[in-house]
């Protein structure tokens, strides 16, 4: 967390050759940053709801696990992909999904979830339900959700949920994700990257690892500006451009910005499990093939070429479209 206010000074260090626009806009963004790490370690925290669970899921045949999480992660990308919808929405939702699971206030709720996997799955995809209807301009219709998940859930069992989730989450639906964070912190740098290939090639980089992180439920718990720092180190290795140690000078010039340590052990572990994902044949073969051609083109250097040949016609609007062309996750594939 920032412990501290910085002065115009050092949040600025290039002040000198900025506008007065230019300055104050960068003075907007710090205070946006520090409102987002407050928020991620209080209101927005999460916790390990798996392990804390474990106990209370003894008995249970076929609790929610790891699994569930990364076939649900790879349903809601590919509903958003053929809806043609920002692919920001579902990390959006997966902060719901965690947040409710890592909830005291109802125990009771938590533990109904936890304990069956087609509830689970009700609330991820009520999740993605609300987060499209506030942050989009289109909204998916309960009546295409009840289709995709085929007939499992009525339209009345999506939108009592959706009262239930919004309760629990006490109307608090704006919070941070690993993904604004890089968009943020990349932003914050960039007078630095005087490469515009470089620049595009990092933000790729970063926004496809941030969108992976989302799949993994360990980085579930880890704050998502430690998942964002480590995306943006990972993305200033592979692309070039610049060597490590000046890479390595753009990442203090953010640290004295706004304080948050790109070079802390978090952020190293984070780094580590995401190289893994990325070199993982389960996201290449699910997550990664759907990536939009802005992102494959960017990302190609850390996949295998066959995944990226590999496309997905998309329906002109969300009203139009055509549920018969999603590969569609179902319960009933978890491990």
């Amino acid at each position: 967390m920032v412990q501290a206010r910085y002065t115009r000074e050092s949040r600025c260090p290039s002040s000198k050759t900025k506008s007065a626009a230019a300055i104050e806009q960068s003075d907007m963004l710090v205070d946006r940053i520090e409102v987002l790490l407050s928020q991620e370690t209080s209101t927005y925290a999460t916790r390990n709801y798996i392990d804390a669970s474990r106990g209370d899921l003894t008995n249970t045949p076929e609790p929610v696990n790891e699994t569930c999480r990364l076939k649900m992660v790879e349903w809601l990308y590919a509903i958003i992909d053929m809806c043609q919808l920002r692919r920001s929405a579902v990390p959006v939702a997966m902060t719901y999904v965690d947040r409710i699971l890592s909830s005291a206030c109802d125990d009771e709720y938590v533990m109904e979830i936890l304990k069956d996997r087609n509830k689970y799955q009700l609330v991820v995809i009520t999740c993605l339900y609300i987060a499209v209807k506030i942050f989009e301009q289109q909204v998916i219709s309960p009546e295409v959700l009840v289709k995709l998940s085929r007939g499992r859930y009525s339209e009345q069992d999506i939108e009592r949920e959706e009262s239930r989730i919004l309760s629990v989450l006490d109307w608090k639906l704006n919070g941070p994700t690993a993904l604004e964070f890089v968009q943020h912190f990349l932003f914050m740098i960039s007078d630095s990257i005087n490469d515009e290939a470089a620049m595009n090639e990092v933000i790729g980089m970063a926004r496809l690892q941030a969108e992976l992180s989302v799949a993994n439920q360990s980085l579930a718990y880890e704050k998502y500006s430690v998942v964002a720092l480590a995306s943006i180190r990972n993305a200033m290795d592979s692309v070039g451009f610049y060597t490590p140690q000046e890479w390595a000078q753009m990442l203090q010039v953010l640290s004295s910005m706004i304080g948050v340590d790109p070079f802390s052990g978090q952020v190293q572990d984070a780094r580590l499990s995401l190289q893994q994902m990325v070199q993982k044949r389960s996201y290449q073969t699910s997550i990664l093939p759907r990536l939009s051609s802005e992102l494959v083109r960017n990302a190609s250097s850390m996949l295998p070429k066959p995944a990226l040949e590999r496309e997905i016609s998309s329906p002109t609007s969300v009203s139009r479209l055509s549920v018969t062309n999603i590969e569609v996750g179902s319960t009933e594939q978890y491990a």
